[in-house]
């Protein structure tokens, strides 16, 4: 099974995003270049990918990679699984 850093990151790299550029370490804005229309995607996304529902409260406080990477750890330890294609609440 995929490590979460290998999901996130698969996850940015579907939103058009050069592989090579997303590492633990990457900044979100600064390295990556993502605006918040494009932090809303990146979260829908996440979400989907991992069954968890991330607040905008969480999303702002993710400044790089490794943050969403801790946050989904983090949220999939608390919150129970949402069946893939159901829209967390």
């Amino acid at each position: 099974m995929a490590s979460t850093f290998e999901r996130v990151k698969r996850v940015i790299v579907g939103l058009h995003h050069n592989a090579a550029l997303v590492t633990e370490a990457a900044a979100l804005a600064d390295d990556l270049g993502l605006d918040s229309l494009d932090r809303l995607e990146l979260a829908m996304k996440i979400e989907e990918e991992f069954g968890i529902h991330v607040r905008d409260e969480d999303l702002e406080d993710a400044i790089t990679v490794g943050d969403l990477v801790k946050l989904a750890d983090r949220l999939r330890a608390s919150e129970p699984p949402t069946p893939a294609g159901a829209n967390p609440g």
